[in-house]
């Protein structure tokens, strides 16, 4: 409060660090709170010493919940830094004043603290467990916290045991140690010796570049480190083990995981600096260019059959589609000894086009969609060698889901947040978006308020007009599994508008939507009614569930705030659908009319030619993926199976460097069943043989492909 004899507000921070730094400016958040007591002007003083401070500069804070940023005019060296509010917007006679949030910003490459490196899993600094698999006793933060003890817990003997962790407002940063702390001996509990690695740029489904499998010693208490080679970049780490073989077996994770950033250099700047308010782009979007396709070729005016595009085999185009309004078709001649094609396609962020195959009179060919590498959809289809094909593309009509929570913690702010719900369904497009109404239940049994999908603004009106607001559930993972699992079965582009402060209870239901995420290509976009620093875990859970498939994060504090929330999700979901191609031609073996696991059973060794890789490495492709479960089940069926995983190249390029990638691929597979499927490590012995032990002559693109395989052999 202001007095007569003191009429100016004054806080004082000490920066971090034990020495002054060099700082370059300010951020300002309002607070929440009447225009009245909203701060107008203020002045900013910095000192070296806590007793002499000098102006630096002085200001005024606009009238907008949104963080404003103030430059020095001149860059100042302080150990402490003091804030002084003069007063209040104008008009206003409150003597008091409130703000969110200050922040004092260091000169580019200050580095306050002493550590050289940062645990960037420490959950004081942003670290947290997005979710896991079985999920974690409370709090599920005890694995990365040195001051909590974590419980024991029953394993999973079947399935992998699975748990992500995410950085600051999920930022991406360059890692290069991880320690294990152990536990305590407990009587009944035993302690993992071995966990495998793999991390994300780009979300907490993946997907996942191994790291490396961890050796843990088993010695109660003891750290054990994984030292990297060299720094690798991580948005989130993903820790899964195999280990356990009994059911019912109490099982201690780590008492602390610990994941160090590189220390900061004149090319490198820490994540924990500041990147700007709950901002997932740092030092990452700064420093790694994205993969775009070399050079590819903007393709317009093929919106018809009769105007396809002929495609180069290897080349990439770039177009984009509407719903309902726009739609390309592209001409591929099939070279006479292939009979394989495949058509990788990305989006941006996110493939929304679907492709269609049609032969020449016009007849549909079947084909199959699956997930690859780096957010690319692979295509593929069985063709004639010698043929022309056409490929269309379309964006179906997309679903959203409005799911929103009407529990007495946000009921203050119904009147903001259902005049957002009616601006979005005024706007819908029919014919182009179908929208349903999911207001968090009461009752498990009851779901959406339509029992059927609309494009209509007007049904979708009287069904908000009609709900008579009387549930105060607050279960987000609920709701949002109830959802995702009916937008499962629609087609098209997915999205969920979601409004809640996250105060849920629902986190029993995290594995199983962390799950569903996985499955279902579902964008969310999160609004968070922000409860300011008291709502860290609310801030990171909704943060995670925006980042599952590419959606969008963002908080409001007001209706106006909540109205540009929601204007910039329509905007994100209703741009063009653009997108990237290749197409990829070649000759593929035919599989066996008899299954792996009836070869393995009656030879005791089978040829497997449905296991793909990319050009001269050991990378595996996504459409090994349903060979690779094929063999899995095998495995599972036959628990005393032990087999030899062994690879094998033609004869094109130095015999040394087939041998050695002949041996990196069955390596590679190995390691596929056993981080996707979880067979045990050690039932499965790689071997590379080469060109060595070619099946036909190498002077045939038949022999060859006879001879590039994997053979399994039982043990």
């Amino acid at each position: 409060d202001r007095t007569a004899s003191d009429p100016d507000l004054v806080l004082t921070v000490a920066l971090a660090g034990d020495r002054p730094a060099t700082v370059t400016g300010i951020t300002l958040i309002p607070g929440i709170g009447d225009p009245d007591v909203q701060v107008d002007q203020f002045d900013v003083l910095v000192s070296e010493d806590g007793q002499t401070f000098r102006q630096v500069m002085s200001g005024r804070l606009r009238l907008a919940a949104i963080e404003q940023a103030f430059a020095l005019p001149q860059p100042a060296r302080a150990r402490f830094a003091q804030l002084r509010v003069r007063s209040n917007q104008p008009g206003s006679r409150n003597s008091r004043s409130t703000l969110a949030e200050w922040k004092v910003i260091g000169a580019p490459g200050e580095h306050p603290l002493a550590a050289a490196a940062f645990n960037l899993a420490n959950p004081v600094l942003g670290g947290h467990v997005v979710w896991s698999r079985p999920i974690f006793g409370a709090p599920s933060d005890a694995i990365l916290n040195d001051l909590v003890k974590t419980q024991g817990m029953k394993l999973d003997s079947q399935n992998p045991s699975e748990w992500v962790v995410g950085f600051r407002y999920n930022r991406a940063a360059q890692i290069s140690r991880l320690e294990w702390v152990q536990p305590a001996p407990e009587r009944s509990t035993r302690m993992l010796s071995k966990v495998e690695v793999s991390v994300s740029t780009e979300s907490p489904t993946g997907p996942w570049t191994p790291v490396g499998s961890w050796k843990i010693t088993a010695k109660p208490g003891s750290s054990t480190p994984l030292d990297l080679v060299q720094p690798v970049w991580a948005r989130f780490v993903r820790f899964s083990t195999t280990e356990p073989r009994k059911a019912g077996e109490y099982w201690k994770l780590a008492e602390s995981i610990r994941i160090y950033e590189r220390g900061t250099d004149a090319t490198y700047r820490s994540v924990l600096g500041e990147w700007g308010h709950y901002a997932r782009p740092a030092i990452y979007e700064r420093m790694v260019v994205a993969p775009a396709a070399a050079n590819p070729e903007e393709v317009a005016g093929n919106g018809k059959r009769d105007n396809a595009k002929k495609i180069e085999i290897g080349k990439t185009y770039r177009g984009r589609v509407i719903v309902k309004e726009d739609e390309d078709w592209y001409r591929i001649e099939i070279p006479r000894d292939h009979n394989r094609l495949v058509v990788n396609l990305q989006g941006d962020p996110m493939l929304r086009a679907v492709a269609s195959l049609q032969d020449e009179s016009g007849k549909d060919v079947a084909s199959k969609a699956a997930p690859g590498p780096g957010g690319i959809t692979q295509v593929d289809a069985t063709v004639e060698g010698g043929k022309t094909y056409f490929l269309r593309l379309v964006e179906p009509p997309r679903s959203i889901a409005l799911v929103w929570d009407n529990s007495p913690s946000i009921r203050n702010y119904w009147t903001p947040m259902y005049r957002a719900l009616m601006r979005i369904v005024e706007a819908v497009q029919p014919g182009r978006e179908f929208v349903n109404l999911l207001p968090f239940r009461d009752d498990p049994t009851e779901k959406f308020l339509l029992s059927s999908w609309s494009d209509q603004p007007s049904v979708l009106r009287a069904g908000i007009q009609n709900y008579g607001r009387g549930d105060a559930s607050s279960d987000v993972e609920y709701s949002l599994l109830t959802a995702t699992e009916e937008l499962e079965k629609r087609q098209g582009s997915k999205a969920i508008f979601l409004i809640t402060d996250a105060l849920s209870p629902g986190y029993p239901k995290t594995a199983e939507l962390w799950a569903a995420f996985s499955r279902v290509h579902v964008r969310v976009f999160a609004v968070e009614m922000q409860l300011g620093n008291l709502a860290d875990p609310q801030q990171k859970m909704m943060q995670d569930l925006a980042d599952a498939n590419a959606g969008h994060y963002s908080t409001f504090r007001s209706g106006d705030a909540m109205d540009v929330a929601f204007d910039r999700a329509s905007c994100y979901l209703r741009r063009p659908a653009h997108y990237t191609l290749t197409a990829e031609t070649r000759f593929e073996v035919p599989p066996p009319p008899a299954s792996i696991e009836s070869l393995l059973a009656k030879s005791g060794r089978v040829d497997v030619y449905g296991i793909y890789f990319d050009v001269g490495s050991a990378t595996l492709k996504a459409e090994s993926g349903p060979v690779l479960k094929e063999i899995s089940d095998a495995l599972v069926k036959n628990p005393a199976w032990k087999l030899s995983v062994e690879g094998h190249t033609d004869n094109v390029g130095e015999d040394a460097s087939n041998m050695r990638l002949s041996r990196d691929r069955a390596a590679s597979v190995k390691q596929a069943l056993v981080t996707r499927f979880g067979i045990a490590g050690d039932r499965l012995t790689p071997a590379g043989f080469g060109a060595s032990k070619p099946k036909e002559p190498n002077g045939t693109l038949r022999g060859r492909a006879r001879n590039r395989r994997v053979e399994l052999v039982r043990q």
